[in-house]
């Protein structure tokens, strides 16, 4: 009991110093990529021209396939109804990714996994936390997210004069989709960090920053299917990477203790 009450402080003292470090950036955001969608959807519907020729092609089909919209049906209607959600899931992982990373990274700079080290708090105790602490912080920002996008959704939709409906049981699978695919970036993110310190001192966004790359692959490789085989449909889409999702991600949580070597830190 006594080690599990500890264990609870440890993991509450480390989320809130994550908290205080990076609340800014996890607050900003979501607004950033609900600038960004506001973006892509005015430029579906006004300049569509401006979009690439897989991209629309793949719009064209899926609101076909999907929605049974004509050739000259709204791109941006497609993209809000069936592509959105992949690409909230793909922002949601890359957020996930970046507060692993400067967790273990900050962690790292001040020196404070030495002092960790030096108190009754277990080597098991304290990955426990850094990862705990990781996936709170990932599943918060990912809420967040989730509020600003859906918020300007319809918000775009009504402007436009959208009715965007999804089914309960495909809003389900999307939701958990996106969480699980978000938990994962944080887990790949924080296995890499301890297996390479040097990687999680890096601070160049995801186009240069190979463990934010990697941790962001599996939502990377769901929303590039999602624009190849847009006939596939959210619900199947979703079920899949949920379940690829959640097999590496127990798959990770039982290797985790294994790979958790604090003294990687004190020696780079």
């Amino acid at each position: 009991m006594d080690s599990h009450r500890s264990t609870a402080t440890l993991c509450q003292a480390v989320l809130w110093r994550v908290w205080i470090e990076q609340r800014r950036s996890i607050l900003l955001f979501p607004v950033l990529v609900s600038v960004l969608l506001t973006s892509i959807v005015l430029v579906a519907q006004f300049a569509p021209s401006l979009l690439t020729g897989a991209t629309r092609a793949a719009l064209e089909r899926g609101g076909s396939a999907q929605l049974g919209l004509g050739r000259g049906g709204s791109l941006a209607f497609t993209f809000l109804q069936l592509q959105a959600p992949f690409l909230l899931a793909l922002f949601a992982g890359v957020s996930a990714a970046s507060i692993a990373q400067r967790t273990l990274g900050s962690e790292a700079e001040r020196g404070s996994l030495e002092m960790l080290l030096a108190t009754r708090y277990g080597i098991a105790q304290i990955g426990l936390a850094l990862l705990v602490s990781s996936f709170a912080m990932a599943a918060f920002s990912w809420g967040l997210l989730i509020v600003f996008a859906t918020a300007t959704s319809q918000v775009l939709a009504h402007a436009f004069g959208f009715v965007l409906t999804m089914s309960l049981e495909t809003a389900a699978s999307v939701i958990a989709m996106q969480l699980v695919l978000a938990l994962l970036a944080a887990e790949i993110a924080t296995i890499g960090s301890l297996l390479f310190p040097g990687l999680a001192r890096l601070r160049g966004g995801v186009s240069a920053d190979p463990m934010q790359l990697v941790a962001s692959a599996p939502a990377l490789v769901l929303f590039v299917v999602a624009n190849v085989r847009p006939e596939l449909g959210p619900a199947l889409l979703s079920l899949a990477g949920l379940a690829f999702g959640a097999v590496l991600l127990v798959a990770g949580l039982l290797l985790t203790q294994a790979w958790f070597r604090p003294t990687a830190f004190l020696e780079t």
